[in-house]
């Protein structure tokens, strides 16, 4: 795995990448573009203030993982592919903003997106995945973690247009809200083909009170069934070390 971290106003690698990378900077903003021209497997940490303006191609099969941590800032993230990606966007903010665009270019172009976040502030999440040739897919799935003074909304929008024959698209939105504070999902599919598969779901609300149940009827206590439910819920389909350097601290 290839590890980058963006330090201030700094890109910092221990060696030479296998890919192009480059950083500009101007008054308003970092611009950090990324092309992916052979297999790769990326850990791109974040530790800045700055507004940052993230563009990617993907022209190979590639498994990319953001970590977001300690930051008051905006991303404006744009990735266009021509072939399969994995991406594990993992936040742990005071409060952000991001804005995500994905097009999917090329047929049979792929795309499985994992954001996991605990909310502790203010933080929105947009998304919009452009199905933009034949046989594209995208799997798309959001869990926030509400907690304090959080108030998380996720926008997620999927457009395929005319003619976009074969293509799949799948939305799995979730938030578990441990607070009294508003928290919004809003997943929107604009579909003008028939010749596709699209489906979404939302939820917002708390554990599931026969899954608390369950636990209890084994001896376990409140505190420590929600931990458990908590660690189950941010670990589910991300890389186990990764997330529990992340956020065990939320469950332990």
């Amino acid at each position: 795995m290839f590890k980058i971290k963006l330090a201030g106003e700094e890109l910092i690698y221990e060696k030479k990448p296998n890919f192009e990378i480059n950083l500009t900077k101007s008054t308003y903003y970092l611009s950090i573009e990324l092309t992916i021209n052979e297999e790769s497997e990326i850990l791109f940490e974040f530790n800045t203030e700055s507004k940052v303006n993230l563009s990617i191609d993907v022209l190979k099969d590639s498994k990319i993982y953001f970590i977001k941590q300690n930051q008051k800032t905006k991303f404006q993230t744009k990735i266009n592919l021509k072939s399969e990606l994995e991406l594990y966007d993992l936040n742990d903010n005071e409060t952000i903003s991001s804005n995500t665009i994905i097009n999917l270019d090329s047929k049979n172009a792929k795309i499985n997106y994992i954001l996991k976040t605990v909310s502790k502030g203010v933080e929105k999440h947009s998304l919009s995945i452009y199905h933009n040739s034949i046989n594209t897919t995208s799997n798309i799935i959001t869990n926030g973690l509400n907690i304090n003074d959080g108030r998380l909304s996720f926008i997620v929008s999927t457009y395929i247009k005319n003619k976009m024959t074969g293509c799949f698209a799948n939305q799995q939105n979730r938030i578990i809200n441990l607070t009294s504070n508003n928290c919004k999902i809003q997943p929107n599919l604009l579909i003008d083909e028939q010749d596709v598969e699209a489906n979404h779901s939302a939820l917002i609300g708390g554990f599931r009170d026969e899954e608390m149940f369950y636990l209890k009827r084994l001896g376990i206590n409140h505190d420590d069934a929600l931990k458990l439910l908590i660690s189950g819920f941010l670990l589910n389909k991300v890389d186990k070390n990764l997330i529990e350097q992340l956020f065990s601290k939320y469950w332990r």
